[in-house]
């Protein structure tokens, strides 16, 4: 009877000291599982803060852009206002954006590729160059100034904003996890999807055109550079998951395809039709080989959509 009273007690005792140690290894799991998202919360908000100075940025610089282009178009030199105004946007976004550089630099966790970073100050270094013509056209009237001027300060100040919104969505930071994966890939879908059936109304609209041998009015224009403008912004939103370490290959390698054929050697072809069908002067090809050559800027985006199906796939 002894005996057992001894057995029961160590068995007791053993268990005991069993449901302490899970006890102590659960509460460890749990103070680690606290301590990952308490970093990822940090992370998330560096990310933003980040993310804000950035569009600040492009704030400031879509404003430079306006006033600059108007008083580029003034006929008598910009009064001091005008040049105070530039300047004041002028500096308040180089200042975002250098902020924004240092704090990329700074943190680790951000996804940022030295691309990303280098394009984007590639781009400043241009409309530090082009501001430079600007200052000293804008001391002159109107028949002085270089006439090509302001396309090319729209432009490159254009480049400059998206490349820093490139950055911006690159730079972004994602805590790896399963729900977050499969929104990224979700989103990816969603907006390639749009991708396709945008370009596929633009290039039914453009071979009605071709077809036709008509004209395009400026009800046309304005719905083709809508059609243009929902493709752009989707392409886009693909960004973040191509910026991911275990981006799918295969998708990886259909958008460099889709961004040198759409993007790329399409628009030459692309341009050549929008301006003939503005000027009224004979498309640069035949109705059926242009619309032959039309369809490839919707159909290149169609492979892409069947291939993220799982998060981390490769």
């Amino acid at each position: 009877m002894k005996r057992t009273s001894i057995s029961i007690r160590v068995s007791l005792s053993a268990i005991v000291s069993l449901l302490c140690l899970s006890a102590i290894a659960l509460a460890g799991r749990e103070v680690f599982v606290a301590w990952a998202k308490l970093a990822d919360a940090d992370q998330v908000e560096s990310s933003n803060k980040t993310s804000d100075v950035l569009l600040s940025a492009a704030g400031d610089w879509a404003v430079e852009r306006g006033i600059t282009n108007a008083a580029l178009a003034g006929k008598n030199p910009a009064p001091p206002e005008t040049r105070k105004a530039i300047k004041q946007r002028r500096s308040q976004a180089d200042a975002a954006l250098a902020q924004a550089f240092q704090r990329i630099e700074e943190a680790d966790a951000f996804e940022a590729s030295d691309g990303d970073v280098a394009n984007t100050k590639a781009m400043l270094e241009q409309i530090i160059g082009v501001r430079r013509r600007v200052d000293t056209d804008l001391d002159k009237p109107l028949a002085s100034r270089d006439s090509t001027l302001p396309e090319q300060w729209v432009s490159t100040m254009t480049s400059l904003i998206m490349a820093s919104q490139n950055l911006r969505v690159a730079a972004q930071f994602q805590p790896d996890t399963i729900e977050t994966n499969i929104s990224q890939i979700q989103d990816a879908k969603g907006a390639i999807w749009t991708m396709s059936e945008y370009a596929g109304r633009e290039r039914a609209l453009l071979g009605r055109a071709i077809s036709g041998g008509r004209p395009l009015d400026t009800e046309a224009l304005q719905t083709l550079a809508a059609y243009r403008g929902r493709v752009e912004q989707s392409w886009l939103a693909v960004a973040p998951y191509l910026s991911r370490k275990d981006a799918d290959s295969d998708v990886l390698a259909a958008a460099a395809a889709v961004n040198e054929t759409f993007f790329g050697s399409f628009e030459a072809t692309r341009e050549a039709v929008y301006q003939a069908g503005i000027s009224g002067s004979p498309f640069p090809s035949t109705p059926r080989s242009g619309l032959r050559r039309l369809p490839a800027q919707s159909t290149c985006c169609l492979p892409w959509r069947k291939r993220p199906e799982r998060p981390g796939a490769n």
